[in-house]
């Protein structure tokens, strides 16, 4: 199992990147339609019609600088859509 080094989501209705920094710190977007929650140590997500709808994941993992809406550029850490 890949160590969580970053546990984040955006909305994507509102636009907010949320991030859980600690085990316990439940985080929810401006508009409400999802939050995130575990810090480094577990991934919980919470949304209101289906993660596809509500949310693009920008968790990262060690060894690992992907996420499910495209591929960082690994010199830059810059987001390229994928």
């Amino acid at each position: 199992m890949s160590k969580i080094i970053r546990n984040a989501i955006q909305c994507k209705h509102c636009g907010d990147t949320i991030e859980s920094v600690n085990v316990h710190d439940y985080v929810t977007c401006s508009c409400g339609a999802c939050s995130v929650d575990g810090g480094c140590d577990y991934l919980r997500r919470s949304f209101k019609t289906s993660p596809e709808v509500d949310y693009i994941d920008l968790s990262e993992y060690e060894g690992s600088a992907s996420c499910t809406y495209g591929v960082f550029n690994e010199d830059n850490l810059k987001l390229q859509k994928g």
